[in-house]
């Protein structure tokens, strides 16, 4: 599953694909809210939801947890793609899931994350894995 965004902050329009585990919240999210015209609507219903609100919702839930870090909705992105290059993206898919212009941008979340050496892998890996 994917999901079209427009208007990002540079003016870009991107697709960007959904985990299993977001695609079940989706699902599960659409079943109870039954939205109309946009995925996150409103109080006019005929109005997508206002930026400064996610805003506002987010800080309303982040008061609910005992997290004591300054935290932003960005900070769900630079955490995203932290683990994305912890696990092992390859940084040119990560570029083009956060809709970096430059693979400079991205390399800037190599610097942050902690790669361990177990994730590395070899080439022969494979190679040799299919030929036995």
């Amino acid at each position: 599953m994917t999901i079209y965004i427009r208007d990002t902050k540079y003016s870009k329009n991107r697709i960007v694909p959904l985990s299993k585990t977001m695609k079940v919240g989706l699902e599960k999210y659409l079943k109870h809210v039954r939205p109309k015209l946009w995925l996150f609507e409103g109080y006019d219903t005929s109005k997508h939801m206002a930026t400064n609100s996610i805003g506002s919702l987010f800080r309303e839930t982040l008061k609910k947890t005992n997290i004591k870090k300054r935290v932003t909705i960005h900070t769900l992105r630079h955490t995203y793609a932290t683990h994305c290059i912890e696990m092992g993206m390859d940084p040119f898919t990560l570029k083009e899931l956060l809709g970096h212009e430059a693979l400079q941008t991205t390399m800037l979340y190599l610097n942050l994350a902690t790669v361990k050496k177990s994730n590395s892998f070899s080439p022969f890996d494979k190679i040799y894995a299919t030929k036995n």
